[in-house]
């Protein structure tokens, strides 16, 4: 029987023998063994494919994204678990950070912040951002808790009191996004932080607020998700 897929479901992470989804970072099917081919960077889930998470780790040698990648690695010698941020988004050049509130289990598997993460709130943001047609060069995720909360691969609730011990990484990574233009902060966690920041970024950086991608918001409020897309449809014209 057909797997019924949502629209924003990569139909490549299906297999085309038997039409079931193998396990995540899996390269075959675990049912009938067949062979995937690689997704396209766009779609969704596109990093559940260990082959595209190494070509990510190659890319982050580039110079957009090389200096992120050292500040990544820095953070991470204090022994927290921190993905990097996509090296197929913006990187130093990017005009827009898009701030949610602390990498989930899938972005610890992956080892990226991203659109392309195999778990739903990743697809939303897919998603959306695609319909807005913002290119992606303009973008970049990341999170006001950079690292992963939680233990034995279970995120725990973002506190206050991560939000004040992770500023100061934050504040060192908006002086590295010298095309910075818009910070959207997404869910309470990061608007939590929100007249910290207005202090520290340049008069020229626009701050907007919207809500968190998640499943469970679009769930019981249907309507957030058309706010979402509106705001995001707003944002090539507030960058250009």
């Amino acid at each position: 029987m057909p797997v019924s897929r949502s629209p924003w479901t990569c139909t490549r992470t299906f297999c085309q023998e038997c039409r079931r989804m193998p396990r995540v970072n899996s390269t075959s099917c675990s049912l009938c063994g067949m062979t995937q081919p690689m997704a396209k960077e766009d779609e969704p889930y596109a990093l559940q494919d260990e082959r595209e998470q190494l070509r990510r780790l190659e890319m982050l040698s580039l110079p957009h994204v090389r200096p992120l990648r050292d500040f990544v690695e820095r953070i991470g010698r204090a022994q927290h678990i921190v993905p990097y941020p996509d090296p197929c988004d913006g990187g130093i050049q990017a005009k827009v950070l898009l701030l949610l509130e602390a990498p989930g289990p899938r972005a610890v598997e992956s080892g990226f912040i991203s659109r392309n993460n195999a778990d739903r709130t990743a697809r939303s943001m897919c998603g959306l951002l695609s319909k807005a047609t913002i290119p992606r060069r303009h973008t970049m995720l990341w999170n006001i808790v950079p690292w992963f909360v939680g233990r034995d691969g279970r995120i725990r609730p973002v506190t206050r009191a991560d939000v004040q011990v992770s500023f100061p990484y934050l504040r060192e990574l908006v002086d590295m996004l010298t095309e910075l233009r818009l910070i959207v902060l997404m869910g309470r966690k990061s608007q939590s932080a929100e007249g910290q920041i207005l202090q520290i970024v340049a008069p020229h950086v626009q701050q907007t607020r919207t809500w968190h991608p998640s499943p469970r918001v679009f769930a019981r409020w249907p309507e957030k998700e058309k706010e979402i897309q509106e705001l995001f449809n707003s944002i090539p014209e507030r960058v250009r």
